[in-house]
């Protein structure tokens, strides 16, 4: 192609060869100075695109580039940089992630085909996307530690299969390491992998500790650098105590192993640098360490600085060249899969899976990220992950724009369908949809979790406020999935609904085009419509516009209206004659989610802003914008419409608490609010349910045959030990595991220690050995004194049995411990000192099922019981549900010493009836009694063998493998909790209904179906509470516990709603720590009582919430957990400040239904040393699980220091309202949360899309 004629021009030119078909490359000419790019696919004529007169002069573009164009060109410019450099560019949603741009901009980049990617080194392996895949970050990862750029630094005990790593911190997003210091965007201190007591790879990377064995580099390296293995606890704990890491020049790096009460190996790192102002950085400030002075960590570096021998420094690469390639080839064929026991594990008796039992719902099949997702999960991934919404469109017949086709659509209403012509909202065959039919109702399409009742054309009084009854469509951000934004083509310049304005309103009021629904029924009155045009004023924030409405009203005195709807042009009729816009309304709502008051200073601030501008301007006054907005509010619904994306409908890991201060008790002077005398007659949201009679549903509890009790008053087994509440002191003492507290912590004296085995010998149990302070001499030895205590003589033999197992296990422990260390009274040996503080816990909180609990663990203790040792398999389920347990065992190796199991018997048979067990036979002794007595027997025979001096001979041996088999086959159903086969054991029907009330199941055994919101049942909770989503509606009616609650649900004994240590309850411990408060704004709030009750997941997304309107207690989470959730959706562990007491309300209401939750104490409480201090066994510890070491224990303080923002506004907002509000506001606060290890990705989601392969897909591809 010639240039044409005139000056010399340099034109860049695209040709072709006159042969070149689709699959043959094309070249761009160059003529004369063109430096454009040489290779380049084309097919087509030659085209001149850019063109210069001389070097001098810029290029001038000829040809105008269109879409379909430039398509294939950036596709091939991604592949020339691809094969040129081994990178490739940002697909749509990277830059969206990087720019903050909408995603979708520039068309994806097509996924790499199967053979290419099957091709791909195992450290360019990427997704569909063309991201790294963890495992090939895996691989990067092992191939800088080859070059030196990452390092695994070991600092465990030497020489041992638990080992602990300090490994360099990688980021995950950008797909490279993070280079050692002081945290920031482009550095990090080092993490600490290693293997667990469960045989799963641990590691406190945010990107590690997401969920339940989340994939990260540093677990994927370690499990291909070795081979799995179980850590013992022991070990863990072993090694240099503290060590320094090479650093740059001018900063140094150590890593601090001093985590107080935590057996975790992870170091917490210490950074000092040159900086003047603040020279020491410490890790450990995210959790608690203080950032104003030096927090022990430092302490601890800067004595051992000062030591002569100074700090331990760490250096050297620990692998072979051989073992890195080795772990390449392992990586590249395992794929981003966390093995748990898995592959050598299973020579060390590990099975495959035997810790990941909570990745995935028993009920939801798991998910993948591969390439064949349906594009509709592939859509909502990228969309969740760059918070960008895609274009809805419209849903055909069905979609509101096709029920208005006058305004979208363009087409004349046909006159035929009524006779003046006004229904705007007829169909262009004049058939009117049934949803706008009079007194028609439809419920809502795709919003789980809300119930919604159409009216559209209803009859109200002609005064009357709130006229608009239509559900809106768009209620939350996740709405604008479903619902689209269709053009106003009736205007003579269309725009669209969202971009609505006074002047475009105007003109459709000059067209007659606002008006109510044409009625299709005679009003009430039988009298007529009259149809007629009256002035109103559409109301926004930033302007106002006067219209013509029409409305249709009768001629009798009462005036029956059908009121204009403006839902489908994005307005809220709130009068006759006032009509806002529903963006204004959520622009109110969102002011009110970012300051926590209520929106009348932001209102007056637009206000004044336009009678700045415009004086003459129409306004609506404050009270009048507060009403419009709450009346849309409460149309909107008290929903929460968003889950987590991780964590899914029902968490495994469910944070619960109490938040007080939202409301006075001192009501009585202020103007409503939730402490006012108009809610101080609402029953609590905890109170009994009542049938529509108006009487309390009743459930009689009765000790031995409901539950077990833990006092000595009642009847039946005791979930206790050691019952005698002396001489559990005298164990918590003498254990020595909590020291520093100053009652359980003071040492035993000689005449204290030398009357313990003599009390748990003595036959008489009702004879109490007490000690008290010598008057005369505070220092001297206490002064022993005896009296009587009745007890009921069933207990008796109890009572002393468990003393005499008691006995024998203290016998051991004295042996073992004077062997070590010669000494009068012998201290207790460090290896059973959290066994037996948890067997002498303080009375008010004390359950030795806790030490079990759990239907896996007692399974694997009568294995023991029956002369079995321990494999892998067994140690883990210990470590993830009995972990006081497991740390006794690794003492030992495989098997307890004799003298313990007597106390393992008993622990076993309170455990197992503490579960609730008991009372399950009708008429007979019952299927649980049946089952344990085969072990019962089993253990009297082992114990025998033990003590003769001959080996039991075969007939023996005969009696014993008969009774063994009887309790292996009988035990498993009753430590599970499932039915028996009729084979084994036929319950009655009347066994088998009493069972499966206890399960919370119905009569035929199948789940209970959601109570209708206007059950009498639901009364309560439906005005109190905010629990939208699926599976969470209330199916169950909560009881009146008779004899030990009042009318109200209130325990009689007061002390079960105590804290653990304070002795006073939630609202009374507030008001101490408030009156002693120098601050004015504490002392003004020691009397708030009343507040909010929230349920979150770990990563901070709350998923309802009630309100209390007494004080906080045990039977909040209670109420929740029995009324509203299956027994297959509960968590595996609640983390509650208050656990201890909760577990005990728990069991001794509902033991079955509840049994397999393990309650535990949130990190910052269980290790506070004050006055709130936790002085229940170690079992409520979260550091002692394994499988919560993920878990932020205090995530739920996050949502406790949002709410907050809103007690002034709960204080004089009515009740209605506030709940109203705050639903709002919180779901807005779900819609904005980030994750952890990427604040650019949001971890909430559409509860109506989650499945288990959005899970999976976001912990393996994001």
């Amino acid at each position: 192609m010639q240039s044409p004629p005139g000056p010399r021009l340099d034109s860049a030119v695209l040709t072709a060869p006159p042969a070149a078909g689709p699959c043959q490359p094309a070249r761009l000419a160059k003529h004369h100075n063109s430096h454009l790019p040489a290779r380049l696919d084309w097919v087509g004529p030659d085209e001149v695109w850019f063109q210069r007169s001389s070097k001098a002069q810029p290029w001038r573009q000829l040809k105008a580039l269109l879409g379909e164009e430039l398509k294939p060109l950036v596709l091939k410019d991604q592949e020339a940089k691809q094969e040129f450099g081994g990178r490739r560019g940002s697909t749509a949603a990277e830059a969206a992630l990087n720019r903050g741009r909408r995603a979708g901009e520039v068309p994806r980049a097509n996924a790499p085909s199967t053979e290419r990617r099957s091709q791909a080194s195992p450290t360019d392996s990427r997704d569909a996307d063309g991201r790294l895949t963890i495992a090939a970050q895996a691989a990067k990862f092992i191939n800088a530690i080859k070059g030196g750029q990452c390092v695994l630094y070991s600092v465990g005990e030497e020489d041992s299969p638990s080992t602990v790593y300090l490994g360099t911190a990688w980021d995950h997003n950008n797909a490279r390491p993070k280079p050692l210091g002081r945290p920031s965007k482009v550095r990090a201190l080092l993490e600490t992998v290693h293997w667990d007591t469960r045989g799963v790879p641990s590691c406190t990377c945010d990107r590690g500790r997401l969920y339940f064995n989340a994939p990260c580099v540093h677990k994927l390296a370690l499990q291909a650098l070795e081979r799995p293995r179980q850590a013992s606890h022991i070990s863990l704990q072993k090694g240099p105590r503290m060590v320094e890491a090479p650093c740059r020049p001018g900063e140094r790096v150590f890593g601090v192993y001093w985590n107080a009460a935590s057996p975790s190996p992870q170091r917490t790192m210490v950074h000092f640098g040159a900086s003047k102002q603040f020279p020491w950085y410490c890790e450990g400030r995210q959790s608690g360490c203080s950032k104003t002075a030096d927090c022990s960590h430092i302490l601890e570096v800067k004595r051992a600085l000062q030591r002569p021998d100074g700090v331990h420094r760490v250096s050297g690469c620990l692998f072979l060249e051989a073992q890195l390639e080795r772990a390449l080839v392992s990586v590249h064929h395992g794929g981003n899969v966390v093995r748990v026991g898995a592959g050598g594990a299973a020579a060390n008796g590990v099975p495959a899976g035997c810790a990941d039992t909570h990745a995935s719902d028993s009920n939801e099949a798991q998910g993948s990220p591969s390439e064949d997702a349906p594009q509709e999960l592939e859509q909502y991934l990228l969309e969740l992950v760059t918070g960008g919404h895609h274009e809805a469109t419209c849903k055909g017949e069905t979609c509101f724009c096709k029920q208005h086709p006058r305004l979208f659509g363009g087409v004349v209403t046909d006159v035929g369908a009524c006779a003046s012509g006004c229904c705007s909202s007829a169909s262009a065959s004049g058939k009117r949809a049934r949803s706008e039919q009079v007194d028609g109702s439809a419920p809502a399409e795709g919003k789980p979790g809300v119930k919604r009742r159409r009216r559209v054309a209803m009859v109200l009084p002609m005064e009357a406020e709130g006229v608009q009854v239509e559900i809106p469509k768009l209620v939350r951000p996740v709405d604008s999935w479903d619902v689209h934004d269709p053009e106003v083509t009736l205007l003579r310049q269309p725009v669209r609904v969202s971009e609505l304005v006074g002047r475009d309103f105007a003109e459709l009021s000059a067209m007659e085009c606002l008006s109510a629904p044409c009625p299709r029924a005679p009003p009430p009155c039988k009298t007529g419509w009259m149809g007629l045009w009256q002035s109103a004023h559409i109301y926004s924030l930033q302007w106002a516009q006067e219209v013509k409405v029409r409305i249709f009203c009768c001629a009798c005195p009462e005036k029956h209206t059908i009121h204009f709807n403006g839902e489908a042009l994005g307005l809220f009729a709130w009068t006759r004659g006032v009509i806002v816009t529903q963006a204004s309304c959520q622009l109110l709502l969102r002011s009110i989610q970012e300051s926590g008051s209520a929106s009348n200073g932001f209102i007056s601030a637009c206000a004044e802003v336009r009678r700045q501008y415009k004086p003459s301007a129409v306004l609506l006054s404050e009270e009048t914008w507060r009403k419009a907005s709450l009346s849309f509010f409460r149309l909107c619904g008290r929903s929460i419409l968003e889950c987590c994306s991780i964590c899914g409908l029902h968490p495994k890991v469910l944070l619960c608490d109490g938040i007080a201060g939202l409301a006075c008790a001192d009501g009585g002077r202020q103007k409503g609010g939730l402490a006012g005398t108009s809610a101080a007659a609402v029953r609590p949201f905890t109170a009994p349910s009542q049938d529509s009679a108006g009487f309390n549903v009743e459930k009689t509890i009765e000790a031995g045959v409901n539950y077990c009790a833990t006092s000595l008053e009642g009847r039946g087994m005791k979930r206790r030990l050691v019952i005698q509440p002396e001489l559990r002191a005298l164990l918590a003492r003498f254990s020595g595991h909590h020291l520093k507290d100053p009652g359980s912590g003071k040492p035993l004296a000689q005449k204290e220690y030398v009357e313990l085995p003599i009390a748990l010998e003595r036959a008489d149990v009702e004879v109490v050995a007490g000690f008290v302070a010598d008057p005369a001499d505070a220092d001297a030895d206490p002064i022993l004194l005896h009296w009587r205590r009745r007890i009921l003589r069933e207990q008796v033999g109890q009572i002393r049995s468990k003393n005499e197992a008691v006995l024998e296990l203290l016998d051991g422990i004295e042996r073992e411990a004077m062997r070590e260390n010669l000494r009068w009274p012998p201290r207790c040996p460090g290896k059973w000192s959290e066994l037996l503080y948890g067997l002498g816990t303080p009375l008010s909180v004390s359950d030795d099922s806790n030490l079990i609990q759990h239907g896996r663990a007692l399974a694997v203790v009568r294995k023991f019981l029956l002369g079995g040792a321990a494999n892998g398999k067994d140690k883990a389920t210990l470590a993830e549900h009995a972990p006081v347990l497991r740390r006794l065992l690794d003492h030992y190796g495989n098997v307890y010493p004799d003298f313990f199991m007597p106390a393992l018997h008993h622990l076993y048979r309170l455990t197992l009836f503490g579960r609730g067990a008991c009372g399950l036979g009708i008429g007979r002794a019952g299927w649980a009694l049946s089952a344990i007595e085969g072990l019962d027997y089993c253990v009297r025979l082992a114990r025998d063998f033990r003590t003769q001096e001959n080996a039991p001979n075969a007939e023996q041996l005969k009696v014993f493998r008969f009774w063994e088999a009887r309790a292996n086959d009988l035990l498993p159903g009753v430590e599970s909790l499932t039915p028996p086969a009729p084979q084994q054991y036929p319950l009655s029907q009347s066994e088998l209904q009493l069972l499966r009330d206890r399960l919370g199941l119905e009569a035929d055994g199948s789940e209970p179906h959601a109570l209708p919101s206007d059950h009498p049942f639901c009364k309560e909770q439906r005005k109190l509470g905010c629990y939208p989503l699926p599976g969470w509606e209330q199916k169950r009616p909560l009881p009146q516990y008779k004899p030990f609650e009042d009318e109200l649900g209130r325990s009689v004994d007061r002390r079960e709603e105590h804290r653990c240590r304070s002795g006073l309850t939630v609202g009374e411990f507030d008001c101490e720590i408030a009156a002693k408060s120098s601050v004015k704004s504490a002392k003004r709030l020691q009397q708030h009582t009343k507040g909010g009750f929230l349920f979150c997941c770990p990563h901070r997304v709350v998923y309802g919430f009630h309100v209390m309107m007494r004080g906080e207690s045990p039977r909040d989470p209670f109420t929740v957990l029995y009324t509203r959730l299956h027994q297959r959706n509960l968590p595996n562990f609640l983390i509650y400040d208050n656990s201890c007491k909760l577990q005990a309300y728990c069991m001794r209401r509902e033991p079955i239904f509840l049994a397999d939750v393990r309650f535990l104490v949130d990190r910052f409480h269980f290790q506070r040393t004050d006055a709130e201090a936790h002085k229940c066994g170690p079992g409520f510890n979260p550091d002692y699980y394994d499988a919560v070491r993920f878990v932020n224990t205090s995530a739920v303080e996050s949502c406790n220091s949002f709410l907050v923002r809103f007690k002034t506004l709960a204080w004089y907002s009515s009740l209605n309202a506030f709940i109203v509000i705050l639903a709002n506001v919180v779901s807005g606060r779900n819609s904005k949360l980030r994750r952890v290890d990427d604040p650019k990705l949001r971890i909430a989601g559409r509860v109506d899309l989650w499945t288990p392969a959005v899970r999976a897909a976001l912990l393996n591809r994001w």
